[in-house]
C-alpha cells in the first residue's frame, strides 16, 4: 500500500518537511530526490556549477539565496545587511523595517495587517523557502533569460508533474487526496482550490517568471513601468497587486544576497523606495488597479529629469571600481547627462522612461568602468561614454515609444551582444574574453567619439507588448 506522501514510487516531502530541510540550507542529493522536479533542480549544476550546491565547500548561488531567505523570514530580517547585523546603528534600517511591517504586518498589533495575506508563519516560511529553491529552475536549460525559460518549464513543459506534485507541496495539501480530487476534476486545478490557494500558485509563477525585476530596476537596467507585466489586462484588485509586489521584493532581496559578497544598505533602500512607489500607485483611488491608468501613472513618474538622472546614477554606481564610489554623485551624473544629450535632453527623458529593459547592459557598463580605471582616465569619461551610447539608442529608436495614434508603449533592448564571447577557442582564457566589448570600449574611451555606432549596432530592440 502506498504511503500518504508517495507518488510514482517516491515518498515526496510534505510542505512542513520541505520547510525544515530548507531551513538547514540546500537539500542533500537524497533529500532533493523527494522534491518535485528533482531532475531539473539537479541539472542546474550541470549547466553551470556556480548555481547549485558546489563540491568545493563554497556555497552556490541557490544555496546562498536559501540562506538569505532564511534571514529574511527570521526574527531579525535586517541582518540581510551585515552592517545592520554587526555594526548597528551604522545606518538606521528604518526604511526597511517600515517596509517589512507593511508587508507582513505587526506582531505586536493584530489590527496592523500586512500586504502578504498568509494564514500562519509556517505557511509563510515554507512558501518563501520553496521560492528560493525553485526560482532558478530555468537554468536547468540555459542561464540567459532563465526566468522566462523557467516559467515555460513550469507552465507548459512539465505541467503534469507541476500540477500533480508541486502544487500540493506549495499549498500543503496531502498528495493522495490532491491526486484523487484532480482526477475527479479532470485536471481542472481551479475547481479544487480556493481563491486564496489560486493566488498563492499565481504568486509562485510570478516569482519564477519575474524574479529579477526589482534587481534590474535597482541597477538602472529597468524602469518602474516594467512592473506593468504583473498586472492583468483587465486590471487587478489593488490588494492582490500589493501582495505580488511584496512577495517579489522580499524574494529579490534574498536573490541579491545570493549574488553579491555583501548587501549594502543603499541597495535595500532602493528596493524599498521602488516597492513603495508601486504599492501606493496601484492603490491610488483614481487608479484602483486599472492597468492602463497604472501605466500612465508610472510613466509620468519616470518621465522626469530627476527620475532619469536617478536611473543613470544607479547604472553607473552599480559594480563600479571601489575608488570611484564616493565620486559618483547625482550632481556629477547630471552634469555629464546635460552635455551628452544637449538638444535631445527632453525627448531622451520621455523615451528613456519607456526603455523598460536594457537586458545585460550592466555587464558592458562594468567592463567600460573597469577598463577606464585601468587607463587612469577621469571618471566623467566612462560616464559620458555610457550615456552617449544610451542617447544614440534613444535617437535611433525613441520614436518607437509612441504608436501612430499617439499612445505610449514600452520597449526593451537586448544588449548581450556588447559583451558576447567566442563559443570555441583553443585557449580557455580567450573564451572568457569579449573581444567585441574590449574593442568597443577602447574606441569609446579615446577622443573622437568612435565606437558609439558599433555599440548601438550590437543591440536589438523589441516591443514589450502589442
Amino acid at each position: 500500500m502506498a504511503k500518504q506522501g508517495e507518488t510514482d514510487g517516491v515518498e515526496m516531502v510534505t510542505r512542513g518537511e520541505a520547510s525544515e530541510i530548507l531551513k538547514g540550507g540546500y537539500p542533500s542529493d537524497e533529500q532533493l530526490g523527494r522534491f518535485p522536479l528533482a531532475h531539473l533542480l539537479r541539472s542546474i549544476s550541470d549547466v553551470d556549477p556556480r548555481y547549485g550546491k558546489q563540491q568545493d565547500g563554497k556555497p552556490g548561488h541557490i544555496e546562498r539565496v536559501i540562506k538569505g531567505m532564511n534571514i529574511l523570514i527570521s526574527e531579525h530580517p535586517e541582518h540581510i545587511v551585515n552592517q545592520w547585523a554587526t555594526e548597528r546603528p551604522f545606518q538606521d534600517p528604518i526604511v526597511f523595517q517600515q517596509t517589512y511591517q507593511r508587508i507582513f504586518g505587526s506582531e505586536h498589533n493584530r489590527d496592523c495587517n500586512g500586504y502578504c495575506r498568509f494564514n500562519s508563519s509556517g505557511e509563510k516560511d515554507a512558501f518563501f523557502r520553496l521560492l528560493a529553491l525553485y526560482h532558478d529552475i530555468g537554468k536547468a536549460i540555459i542561464t540567459e533569460r532563465h526566468p522566462l525559460v523557467g516559467w515555460h518549464l513550469v507552465r507548459d513543459v512539465h505541467r503534469d508533474e507541476v500540477e500533480r506534485k508541486l502544487y500540493p507541496l506549495i499549498l500543503g495539501r496531502e498528495y493522495r487526496d490532491w491526486r484523487k480530487q484532480l482526477e475527479e476534476a479532470q485536471g481542472n486545478v481551479d475547481e479544487i482550490t480556493s481563491v486564496r490557494e489560486r493566488s498563492m500558485l499565481r504568486h509562485f509563477g510570478e516569482v519564477v517568471r519575474f524574479h529579477d525585476y526589482f534587481g534590474v530596476m535597482s541597477t538602472g537596467e529597468a524602469s518602474l513601468p516594467l512592473m506593468l507585466d504583473l498586472i492583468a489586462l483587465r486590471g487587478v484588485d489593488p490588494t492582490e497587486a500589493q501582495e505580488s509586489f511584496s512577495i517579489l521584493v522580499i524574494f529579490n532581496l534574498a536573490d541579491v544576497y545570493g549574488s553579491v559578497q555583501e548587501v549594502l544598505p543603499q541597495k535595500v533602500n532602493v528596493f524599498c523606495r521602488d516597492w513603495r512607489a508601486l504599492c501606493d500607485t496601484i492603490a491610488d483611488r483614481n487608479i484602483h488597479g486599472d492597468r492602463s491608468l497604472f501605466f500612465d501613472a508610472l510613466r509620468e513618474q519616470t518621465q522626469t529629469a530627476s527620475a532619469s538622472i536617478e536611473r543613470l546614477w544607479r547604472l553607473m554606481y552599480e559594480g563600479c571600481p571601489e575608488e570611484w564610489r564616493n565620486e559618483i554623485t547625482h550632481d556629477k551624473v547630471e552634469g555629464v547627462f546635460k552635455e551628452a544629450t544637449l538638444s535631445r535632453m527632453y525627448p531622451f527623458i520621455n523615451n528613456y522612461a519607456l526603455f523598460c529593459k536594457l537586458d545585460y547592459c550592466l555587464g558592458f557598463k562594468i567592463m567600460l568602468m573597469s577598463m577606464a580605471k585601468g587607463m587612469n582616465t577621469h571618471l566623467t569619461v566612462p560616464v559620458n561614454a555610457m550615456i552617449c551610447v544610451l542617447a544614440e539608442l534613444e535617437k535611433r529608436y525613441g520614436d518607437l515609444c509612441q504608436r501612430p495614434d499617439g499612445t505610449w508603449r514600452r520597449i526593451g533592448f537586448e544588449m548581450a551582444g556588447l559583451t558576447r564571447r567566442p563559443t570555441t577557442h583553443k585557449h580557455l582564457a580567450e573564451r572568457k574574453k569579449s573581444r567585441i566589448g574590449e574593442n568597443i570600449v577602447d574606441l569609446l574611451l579615446h577622443p573622437g567619439g568612435l565606437g558609439k555606432e558599433w555599440a548601438v549596432s550590437e543591440c536589438t530592440v523589441w516591443f514589450m507588448e502589442e
